[in-house]
């Protein structure tokens, strides 16, 4: 003879698997440890950036004297019509 029963087993299998994935993603979430305290500037002297040269490295800053210098010309025609035959 049949039992009904409340439910089903996939049903509890679904709870038991939502809780379970529930339970690991907040293992995930837990902060991982704290850097340690000679990283942290001291305070007060900590400028926007500052830690971008220390990631990244300072290999792609401009050799000094090396930049020409650039000619700037209106294409707007804001100060008048532009002689594009003398540039």
């Amino acid at each position: 003879m049949l039992v009904h029963r409340s439910g089903s087993a996939r049903g509890r299998r679904f709870a038991v698997t939502g809780i379970l994935l529930a339970a690991f993603s907040l293992v995930f979430t837990l902060p991982a440890d704290a850097s340690s305290s000679a990283d942290v500037p001291a305070r007060g002297s900590a400028h926007m950036g500052m830690g971008v040269a220390a990631h990244d490295g300072e290999h792609g800053t401009p050799v000094p004297g090396r930049a020409a210098q650039t000619e700037g010309v209106d294409v707007s025609s804001h100060q008048g019509n532009v002689a594009w035959s003398t540039l």
